[in-house]
């Protein structure tokens, strides 16, 4: 299959920006002693693996199967219980049926709000919008007098993601966490609105 890497490209000058205009002092003990002080995560950055199970929903899920995802985001407290982050990730599809496959490559930017809570667990909800990268290869076809030909396509559109989970922390350094989204990419030249979801787990660490 064919790889493009806009998306990457800008979800990468967009996490520079960001962290050029973080904190260059923030480390993990500052950072705990915030968040024990009630200060939140406010003017803390955090670099944020995840991965897990992506799920196809509606027409896509009618031609594809789920499979795996992973990611890679960074995010910075703009208040004591927002996050705004940036970030990249991969979710790859398999066909139903034929050899094909699928992958939607998002680059998006997002907010998260953490929720109150009194116990070490704190739930959040958030979302966000970017550009989802859709590639589908429908599997090689024999065409006479041509041989054999890939019915690969791929487009860029516009994208959003609504999602919730819950994090706690994770050892001196970072926290860890669940979460579930769902993404809704809409219609361009090529694909339908096409919908999946995500159900992964991640870890981030104070910068």
């Amino acid at each position: 299959m064919r790889r493009h890497w806009q998306p990457w490209i800008l979800a990468g000058a967009i996490a520079a920006l960001l962290l050029a205009d973080a904190p260059a002092a923030t480390a993990a003990g500052p950072a705990r002693r915030a968040i024990r002080e009630g200060r939140g995560v406010n003017d803390l950055t955090l670099l944020r693996m995840h991965g897990g199970f992506a799920t196809p929903s509606g027409d896509f899920g009618d031609v594809f199967d789920g499979g795996f995802g992973f990611g890679l985001n960074v995010a910075h407290g703009v208040s004591r219980s927002v996050l705004l982050s940036v970030g990249v990730a991969y979710h790859g599809f398999d066909g139903e049926g034929f050899s094909g496959d699928a992958s939607i490559t998002p680059a998006t930017i997002n907010i998260d709000a953490i929720l109150p809570s009194s116990g070490r667990i704190k739930p959040w909800v958030g979302g966000g919008i970017g550009l989802y990268n859709i590639d589908a290869d429908f599997g090689a076809i024999v065409v006479p007098v041509f041989g054999v030909i890939s019915g690969s396509v791929d487009e860029t559109n516009f994208g959003i993601n609504l999602g919730a989970g819950f994090g706690a922390p994770a050892g001196e350094r970072g926290v860890w966490g669940l979460g579930i989204k769902y993404h809704h990419v809409f219609e361009g030249d090529i694909f339908d609105n096409t919908e999946f979801l995500t159900l992964q787990v991640g870890y981030g660490f104070f910068l």
